[in-house]
């Protein structure tokens, strides 16, 4: 067990005093027997040479032993030098106001007065105030929350920062140097303002209502991670230490971890840093929403089923992520912004699972009078029916003004279900089942899948580093070589759980969303891989219980998919990226898509229409590509980008299993969103029983080559080797490939061939891989080590 500081001095106190005693009995009085310290009888030197028949040289030796071990003890104190911390901000302070942190959910301070609010989760649930931090009037401070959980900014008031003079009651609001609305806020204190009193709000992963605000874990750490320090700058993140504080030197006592990935927890957030391929500049980073937990089902039913959703990419500094990979994921170069990057299933018409559930309707009566309604739980699972004659049943009671509505079940069955459509006019007439049979009137109808009852159930989460389990909600750093998410759910049937709510229509009580009683339809499976230079492999399980459609309709229909894409970040974008357009590429494809030649490297910056890739438009429908770039560029060329496909070994990513299941290839949004599509309609309706398996991957790189399209990206082949992609639309003679060092030697093949690309090296060499293309380009898969 490690010694602490605090023993280390106690130890060094108790040799001061047992030396103190030694000096006593040596070189005390001959003449006295004993001498008195703390009310213990010591003997002199003569007694106990006396009684023990100890020479004066003994006893001389005995002490310098004592001197000798009590210096050598002290010496230590050097591994233990003081800490220089230029954080301010003492996360243990108290204020007298906030007994704990409990008491700075869900309030702000507020107006010109500086009241602050009462607490109320149902109005301010994305609110909260920090303890008040020491200030002097005209000395600059910094204060920033880069280090904390994402999405916290600084709050104004009247867009102004709160202060409180020395008196503890009068408040005066001063404007920000600069910084409102962000992680980060500079401000100079205003005459006579000896505390700040700071608003926070969390703009992302909490909302108003019951159990849905800022928890205070969330704050706590906050509060434990912020930098507080003098000047305009926020400087690196370093923990908060009082005068005279020790710590271990690091240069002793911490070896320098230089593990190929590392993952970080911090609150509801994971980031997961490692190499961007071959980079010897930058770093990647991937921000995820790991800790999201489900809503509650009353009195609202809000979008949040607890999946796991990635959420943005960014380029860091290369040799910082150990330390300070939260900080300089805040502020470093945007790659990819956007969330809604966990992968649904498209079933009988409707995205379900990930954070979708099926689209219904809003029905809101604040705006009209009578502005309320007169249901109740007991009418929740009553139907009714709208002017055109279409059934709708009430499934959630959000308030006294609000209800959610969901069209009946029109399929052939309740597990081919049909559930969907437009609700015709503001009147809905009372059909069946309920207590409170009125026709509802005056309400504003909004569409939408948001505050529909949850559809997925026994969710479960699981993180491994290096096959060690990681609560997900750890906070730490772990380096590690090798990292998994394990993710599993349930989505429950649709028309099985409307079902269940009719025949408990008339029940006071809270609706069972998730009863046992109702059916499952598909149990999805993921694993998230993470490789030491950049890419994420994604292997999903579709396990089909119950049969349903696949169908065609709609754009791009039903299917199956392991991932999903956000475009690169554009300058304009929120955060700002830093490219000004956005390229995407999608190999071996003989005619144009969407009125664009994707296979020439095409400019969608300016596109607003969504289209799909059909089979269809491959040159070699038995052999479809299996994978799609995205890349960001400005007018210089490329500046960075990723592919996305299906590993070609594996599942329904097999060339000739894929060709069967697929009738479209990829799906891209109006907003230059990928969907790599693994199977649809063409393989005929999902049956129970079947097991269907897709293993996906997204391979980033953090600098571009300007001779190549895609330059090398790098994803694990499942058998220790690696695939490696090389596109590109230039002629090259004796181009090198440029590849981790740790790949030297290796063995490399052809997996995917081009007749215009010739590899000239059997194995990795110092260079890389060499090749050479001829006129009009070409793209090819090599395979480096085992294959």
């Amino acid at each position: 067990m490690a010694t602490t500081e605090a023993e280390l001095l106690a130890a060094t106190d108790k040799f001061a005093t047992n030396l103190d005693r030694i000096d006593q009995i040596v070189n005390g009085d001959e003449t006295t027997d004993v001498a008195v310290d703390g009310g213990r009888e010591i003997p002199s030197f003569a007694k106990l040479a006396a009684e023990n028949e100890l020479s004066n040289s003994e006893a001389l030796g005995a002490r310098d032993e004592a001197v000798a071990a009590a210096n050598g003890l002290a010496s230590t104190l050097d591994y233990f030098p003081e800490i220089e911390s230029a954080n301010l901000a003492d996360p243990a302070r108290t204020d007298p106001a906030l007994a704990a942190t409990a008491n700075q959910l869900w309030r702000f301070y507020q107006n010109a007065a500086g009241n602050m609010t009462t607490q109320d989760e149902t109005a301010r649930g994305t609110f909260a105030v920090l303890k008040r931090l020491p200030v002097t009037a005209g000395a600059q401070r910094t204060h920033s929350m880069k280090q904390g959980p994402a999405n916290f900014i600084h709050y104004p008031v009247s867009g102004q920062l709160m202060f409180l003079k020395a008196d503890g009651t009068t408040r005066v609001l001063a404007a920000a140097d600069s910084g409102l609305n962000t992680h980060t806020v500079t401000f100079t204190p205003p005459a006579d303002a000896v505390w700040w009193l700071p608003n926070v709000r969390n703009i992302t992963n909490y909302a108003n209502g019951t159990g849905k605000g800022i928890t205070a874990a969330a704050l706590a750490q906050v509060e434990a991670t912020a930098m507080f320090n003098a000047g305009a700058t926020a400087l690196d993140y370093e923990p908060y230490a009082p005068a005279g504080a020790r710590a271990p030197d690091t240069a002793q006592f911490q070896a320098t971890v230089d593990a190929p990935i590392t993952l970080e927890i911090r609150s509801d957030y994971t980031y997961v840093g490692r190499a961007a391929g071959a980079s010897a500049t930058y770093d990647v980073v991937d921000r995820l929403l790991t800790n999201e937990q489900p809503a509650p089902t009353l009195p609202a039913t809000p979008a949040k089923t607890g999946v796991i959703d990635f959420q943005g990419r960014r380029r860091i500094a290369k040799g910082r992520r150990q330390k300070y990979m939260v900080p300089d994921f805040a502020s470093g170069e945007v790659m990819q912004i956007g969330t809604d990057e966990r992968t649904p299933i498209r079933i009988n018409g409707v995205f379900l699972g990930a954070s979708h559930k099926p689209s219904g309707y809003r029905l809101n009566f604040a705006g009209t009078s009578p502005f309320v309604h007169d249901k109740t739980n007991e009418d929740i699972g009553s139907t009714y029916t709208d002017t055109a004659g279409k059934s709708w049943m009430i499934v959630a009671r959000e308030s006294a003004s609000a209800l959610v509505v969901i069209a009946t079940n029109t399929g052939p069955d309740d597990d081919k279900w049909i559930i969907g459509g437009t609700l015709t006019g503001a009147t809905l007439t009372h059909a069946a089942d309920g207590t409170n049979t009125g026709a509802m009137t005056g309400f504003v109808a909004t569409a939408g899948h948001e505050p529909c009852p949850p559809i997925i159930r026994n969710l479960t989460k699981e993180i491994y580093a290096d096959g060690v389990k990681i609560e997900i909600d750890a906070v730490g750093v772990y380096p590690c070589s090798s990292l998994r998410m394990i993710e599993s759910y349930e989505i429950m049937n649709v028309a099985g759980q409307l079902a269940y709510l009719k025949a408990n229509a008339g029940t006071a009580t809270d609706p069972d969303y998730t009863n046992a009683a109702i059916g499952t339809q598909v149990i999805i499976t993921d694993v998230h891989e993470w490789d030491r230079y950049g890419a994420r492999v994604s292997t999903r399980t579709v396990r089909e219980l119950e049969n349903y459609r696949r169908t065609a309709f709609g754009n791009p229909g039903d299917y199956l998919a392991a991932t999903q894409a956000q475009p690169a970040a554009l300058t304009g974008d929120s955060p700002p990226g830093f490219a000004t357009k956005k390229i995407v590429y999608v190999p071996r494809l003989s005619v144009t898509v969407g009125g664009y030649d994707l296979s020439a490297r095409a400019d969608l910056t300016a596109n607003v229409a969504a289209f799909a890739v059909p089979k269809s438009a491959a040159s070699d429908p038995a052999n479809p590509p299996d994978y799609a770039a995205s890349i960001g560029a400005d007018g210089g060329g490329d500046l960075h980008g990723y592919i996305m496909g299906l590993r070609p070994n594996a599942g329904l990513g097999k060339p000739e299993t894929r060709a069967a299941a697929t009738n479209t290839l990829f799906y891209i949004s109006g907003a230059e969103k990928l969907y790599g599509v693994a199977k649809d309609a063409a393989a005929g309706d999902g049956v129970a029983g079947d097991i269907d398996q897709i293993v996906g991957f997204i391979a980033p790189w953090a600098e571009a080559d300007d001779d190549l399209t895609v330059p090398g990206a790098l994803v694990p082949n499942g058998k220790g080797g690696y695939y490696c992609y090389v596109a590109t639309t230039a002629t090259l003679s004796g181009k090198a490939i440029p590849l981790p060092p740790e790949l030297a030697g290796l063995s490399v093949s052809e997996h995917q061939s081009h007749p215009n690309i010739t590899l000239l090296t059997d194995a990795v060499g110092k260079e890389g891989l060499i090749l050479s293309v001829a006129a009009g380009g070409g793209d090819a898969i090599f395979e480096i080590g085992a294959s």
